[in-house]
């Protein structure tokens, strides 16, 4: 009876891991989903905020304490290693995240993907789980090459067929650019409004991510995965009907990743093939790599940092006309720098950007929330404690290696395929929990395409998944190994360049493809055919003991702020067509964001929100009325500052506080600002604007000396971004500062 429950627990933790995977595939994740820009021009939420995205971690968690409960009530001996790994930057997680929101929901997903991989890893010590969990992480790609149709225009001369979100964005963006830009505090024609500009224009594969590399990546690991499974399905010389869907779907998936344009994941592909290629084809590499298949497999990864090594040092720096590699070789100069300040406790899951800010390579224009390295970003974010998962990936990836050499314990070299309806319920079950969910967020801002690429991608889904589970059981189950071993290789081969392990909405179902290629050590590995069921229950009360953490300090306060925010994001739109009634909607907007701040005030972004709204009223206020409205900017962006460090607020402070000196003439006013401007120069030291910033405020105070050594700083700035032209000055502006820097010059001669 216990065997049959726990076997039971084992499939519906299995269920769950997929199925909260699968949903974060198909969710946009965002700090801010609501008043990112103006509600008054996009009234619906782009996706999932903290709140949500930290209720599916704990729902994850659940799963995973389920599974293990299951593992535990079939007498299956713990891989403890892998647990431990998993489980030792916890504590970090919530000393980062107690006061932080953004601490709080990116370690937390982080954590739960951590601990989904490690719990994976023992339940796919169970063939028919394994092959199941197999199939459902590779048909996932289904419903983002779905999407993906949708966001790439395909015509036949002169009439589109698809492709219209794209066209659709840019429409939106035309209507109200400006707006656009203001509302972010970015100057129509500003280098961030023309980066802004230039992304937002260039068509691309991504699903429901923010950037094409980190879609590329999946489709690297399906396309690896695919070649190997075609091979060994031709091999089994299954009906010609199997290996010819698995042939057409591979090449879909590669087609995919070649319009999607990830130079990255193409490399990181084409490696990941080649390692395969070479170990199925070469008897003597075949021979070499299942006796050394472990080390090969992390020489590889390892391969992609001394790679960006080579490029950033050895190379010089104009080297091809390549810049990518060479931007990562910043990143981790400065993820170096980071360590160095804080090696023991990290900068927090959300504290790289401030930090990296600080110490980036003065000749690196960008300004990245990521080290776009899996290992780094761990150590810099976490310190120390980061070893935990590096150590788990580590150990993961060296057992997908020596997984080549034979099957794991307690399957057999040729496994029985996959029964359908078995595969079918699965993916129903992790489908139609997985995307139905993920659609009914986003329901409301689709049209009819949009909703019928959802629906298909389901079928596809599930189409794919019952093809895959019957394939993989069919064919040798050594060959099964060593395509995931290539797979997993190019992933986190792309994944030490890229922020698939970084971003929330690829990092659960990226660790649980390691989880599943590694696995966990059998009962049987140490001569023991069962353990005490005592350590794994108490391993599963911890992990609930995490989730139950989790939702106290960010879910419950998390949801009570959303529903403020909501509603003063209802309260804007649509906005009323006369002047009193848009002020009265500010006003209530920034009393109920306000609100909901101090309602949780871990998340200082609705504080900000509420000081950008202030600013909407006083842009149409007339007269006192706008001194008031300026006035209570400031209050409220000085407010964000002490409270939260709200560099964002600061500028706004800024803005408001000058109208108001040069109203005023106030010169306690204008010592703040002057303060405050320099303040930003020490949170970016190596920037353009906050130079720029200050020299224009000390040039209108009169200090004509000091704005010449803080416009020499944006000219140098200027200077040392020549490797990205639109995130330089334009040459109007170059002109102006020049003309200045002559002018006092010419005076003081």
């Amino acid at each position: 009876m216990a065997a049959r429950v726990g076997l039971g627990l084992r499939w519906i933790g299995l269920a769950g891991i997929a199925t909260f995977a699968l949903m974060r595939l198909a969710i946009f994740f965002a700090p801010q989903v609501l008043f990112d820009v103006d509600p008054a021009l996009h009234p619906e939420p782009l996706g999932l905020g903290p709140a949500g995205s930290m209720v599916l971690d704990v729902l994850l968690l659940l799963a995973c304490a389920c599974g293990l409960a299951g593992e535990v009530m079939a007498g299956r001996r713990m891989d403890w290693l892998l647990l431990a790994a998993a489980g030792l930057p916890l504590p970090l997680v919530i000393y980062h995240g107690v006061g932080d929101a953004g601490n709080l929901w990116r370690g937390s997903t982080w954590a739960a993907a951590a601990l989904a991989s490690a719990v994976t890893a023992h339940l796919v010590r169970d063939p028919a789980l394994r092959r199941v969990m197999i199939a459902l992480l590779v048909a996932a790609v289904v419903p983002l090459l779905a999407r993906g149709l949708l966001q790439v225009p395909f015509t036949i001369p002169g009439v589109p067929l698809v492709g219209w979100e794209h066209a659709d964005t840019v429409a939106t963006f035309e209507a109200g650019g400006d707006k656009i830009f203001r509302d972010r505090g970015w100057e129509p024609g500003s280098a961030s409004a023309r980066i802004f500009e230039r992304r937002l224009r260039h068509a691309n594969v991504r699903g429901w991510f923010l950037t094409t590399n980190i879609f590329g990546s999946l489709l690297a690991f399906v396309v690896v995965f695919g070649a190997g499974l075609a091979v060994a399905s031709i091999r089994a010389k299954l009906t010609s009907g199997w290996p010819a869907l698995v042939i057409l779907g591979g090449l879909v998936c590669a087609l995919g990743l070649v319009i999607c344009g990830s130079k990255g994941a193409i490399l990181a592909a084409i490696g990941g093939l080649a390692l395969l290629g070479v170990g199925l084809l070469w008897r003597p590499a075949r021979m070499l790599f299942e006796r050394r298949g472990g080390p090969i497999a992390i020489a590889c990864v390892l391969a992609a940092i001394v790679g960006v090594w080579v490029r950033g040092v050895v190379l010089p720096e104009g080297f091809a006309g390549e810049r990518s590699l060479l931007f990562r070789w910043h990143y981790l100069v400065a993820s170096g720098r980071i360590m160095a300040d804080r090696p023991l406790v990290g900068v927090g899951p959300d504290g790289f950007q401030a930090q990296y800010m600080k110490v980036r390579v003065p000749r690196n224009p960008e300004e990245v929330a990521s080290a776009h390295s899996i290992f780094a970003d761990w150590l810099c974010t976490l310190g120390v404690a980061g070893v935990g998962w590096i150590t788990l990936v580590v150990v993961l990836l060296w057992r997908a290696g020596r997984a080549v050499r034979a099957p794991p314990a307690g399957d057999e070299s040729t496994s029985e395929p996959t029964p359908r309806i078995t595969a079918a319920l699965a993916a129903g079950a992790a489908g139609g929990l997985g995307l139905a969910a993920a659609l009914m967020i986003e329901i409301e801002t689709l049209n009819g395409l949009g909703l019928l690429a959802r629906v298909v991608g389901l079928g596809g889904f599930v189409i794919a998944t019952v093809v895959l589970a019957y394939v993989v059981g069919a064919v040798e189950r050594r060959l099964v190994a060593a395509a995931l071993t290539g797979a997993v290789v190019a992933l986190l081969v792309h994944g030490q360049i890229e922020m698939t392990f970084y971003q929330p909405g690829a990092v659960v179902w990226a660790l649980c493809a390691v989880g599943v290629a590694g696995g966990a050590r059998a009962a049987e590995d140490r001569g023991e055919p069962g353990a005490a069921p005592w350590p794994g229950a108490v391993a599963a009360a911890l992990i609930v003991g995490f989730a139950l953490v989790v939702g106290w300090v960010g879910v419950l306060p998390g949801q009570a702020q959303a529903r403020l925010v909501r509603e003063a994001a209802s309260s804007v739109h649509p906005l009323a067509p006369d002047r009193e009634g848009q002020l009265a909607q500010r006003a209530r907007a920034v009393e109920l964001l306000t609100e909901a701040y101090e309602t949780w005030p871990a998340n200082g972004l609705p504080l900000d929100a509420a000081a950008r709204q202030a600013m909407q009223a006083a842009v149409v206020a007339p007269g006192v009325t706008r001194t008031q409205w300026l006035e209570r900017v400031a209050e409220l962006a000085d407010r964000a500052v002490a409270e939260r460090g709200s560099n964002r607020s600061r500028a706004l402070s800024i803005t408001a506080r000058r109208e108001l000196a040069l109203r005023s003439g106030d010169e306690r006013t204008w010592a703040r600002l002057i303060a405050d401007a320099a303040a930003l120069t020490e949170a970016d030291p190596h920037g353009i604007r906050p130079w720029r910033r200050l020299g224009d405020l000390l040039w209108e105070r009169g200090r004509a000396a000091e704005a010449v050594a803080a416009y020499e700083r944006a000219l140098q700035a200027d200077a040392n971004f020549e490797l990205d032209e639109l995130k330089r000055l334009p040459e109007r502006d170059r002109d102006q500062i020049r003309r200045r820097i002559e002018e006092t010059r010419e005076t003081t001669q």
